[in-house]
């Protein structure tokens, strides 16, 4: 999912980690679910490197995410990185979050962090690297 992407991932990492309460959209000229697959695989990275990101949830329902994320007032406890369905979600969110969100931005829509499709000659150097010969796969019935 990360292959010739590993630096966005990288610095979606980084800005998860900076200060409570921030908005990140993730957006390119993929679909959301791509965007959300590179989300997940960002997040759960490489052995050891998301250490200090252990408290990721996908939020879908406004009222939770409400409740979660709060507004205003101490936070006490992990920080918490909700990964909402869209950047309209955000807006159905309250003011002063918090914790921090990540928005999947699709299409044209300007984002922090842009997403280029998957790289698929990293794919066939990773394949090959593992001595998968990706030529040899079974075709789809």
């Amino acid at each position: 999912m990360l292959a010739g992407r590993e630096h966005r991932a990288e610095n979606l990492r980084d800005r998860c980690r900076q200060a409570r309460g921030s908005v990140v959209t993730v957006g390119g000229s993929i679909h959301r679910d791509g965007l959300l697959a590179f989300i997940a695989a960002a997040l759960s990275g490489s052995a050891g490197s998301n250490r200090d990101l252990d408290g990721v949830l996908y939020l879908d329902e406004p009222a939770e995410a409400r409740q979660l994320l709060g507004a205003g007032g101490e936070t006490v406890g992990p920080a918490i990185t909700a990964v909402v369905p869209s950047a309209e979600f955000v807006q159905r969110l309250p003011a002063g979050l918090r914790h921090s969100v990540i928005a999947p931005r699709p299409g044209a829509s300007p984002a922090e962090i842009v997403v280029d499709a998957v790289d698929s000659e990293r794919v066939a150097e990773l394949f090959h690297g593992t001595g998968t010969d990706i030529d040899d796969a079974p075709s789809p019935a």
